[in-house]
């Protein structure tokens, strides 16, 4: 018997399909690609919690492929904890299965956090004050 996390994934993709398909126009420049990014959030726990990485390692790879490139390079500045490094590698690992064209993944940080506020216009927040 299907576990409920199951049933509601499941009714959540029905629904998005239904209303994906009643868009006036494609969301993103390429329909196939807006129906791929969207197909890697129910199959790929990294798309799940970085759907943007999705969207950009599935692009990339098709601009490369269009291009007749067999490589491409993704990066991720400032990995802090590394969880979206780690979510970034489970997305490309799969968009280059489904495409053809590799995608290394490349990770930096300095290690020192984000620099403290001392411009008024980088509009610091209170919740995160030192």
């Amino acid at each position: 018997m299907p576990n409920l996390l199951t049933l509601k994934r499941t009714f959540q993709r029905i629904y998005a399909g239904i209303v994906n398909d009643k868009r006036p126009c494609a969301e993103y420049s390429w329909r196939w690609l807006n129906r791929y990014a969207e197909s890697l959030f129910w199959t790929n726990g990294g798309a799940e919690i970085r759907p943007q990485y999705a969207w950009g390692a599935v692009f990339a790879a098709a601009q490369a492929r269009a291009l007749g490139h067999k490589q491409v390079a993704l990066l991720e500045l400032g990995v802090a904890g590394g969880t979206g490094l780690v979510a970034l590698e489970t997305i490309a690992m799969e968009v280059a299965t489904k495409t053809g064209v590799r995608l290394a993944v490349y990770g930096f940080d300095t290690g020192r956090g984000l620099p403290a506020v001392t411009d008024p216009h980088d509009l610091p927040s209170p919740l995160c004050r030192r």
